[in-house]
């Protein structure tokens, strides 16, 4: 058995020890691509919770959405942006930089609806 190791050695082919070491590093790399975090947040509009409100991690499929509270929880890279959006409000996007729990305030959109009035079949202006 010794034999064929040194043979498979001398003939220009990986050693056991050097293949075990490869698989190591990549592993170990493989660990710091995928450095996802359990990022923790609130969501609120004017001191208010935001309940529903859409926390999707930019450029990837993870995603949650805000509790009743505004409060989410998601797995996120420590150097990723979250893109934050809700119906009623501005799209706004937060980048995480490292940081474990996140506020995020958004911004109403900017509708009068007081000047419309809906009508069982269209809308009418005041």
């Amino acid at each position: 058995m010794f034999h064929e190791t040194e043979n498979l050695y001398n003939a220009g082919q990986l050693a056991v020890p050097q293949v075990s070491t490869i698989m190591f590093l990549l592993l170990l790399l493989c660990s710091f691509c995928s450095n996802a975090q359990t990022v923790k947040g609130w969501v609120s509009s004017k001191g208010q919770p935001v309940t529903g409100a859409s926390i999707k991690v930019k450029g990837a499929a993870t995603s949650a959405a805000s509790d009743s509270s505004g409060s989410f929880t998601i797995e996120a890279p420590a150097a990723s942006v979250l893109e934050i959006s809700h119906v009623s409000y501005l799209k706004k996007e937060v980048p995480v930089n490292g940081q474990t729990s996140i506020n995020i305030e958004l911004e109403p959109m900017a509708a009068n609806l007081d000047e419309v009035v809906v009508v069982g079949y269209g809308t009418q202006k005041k």
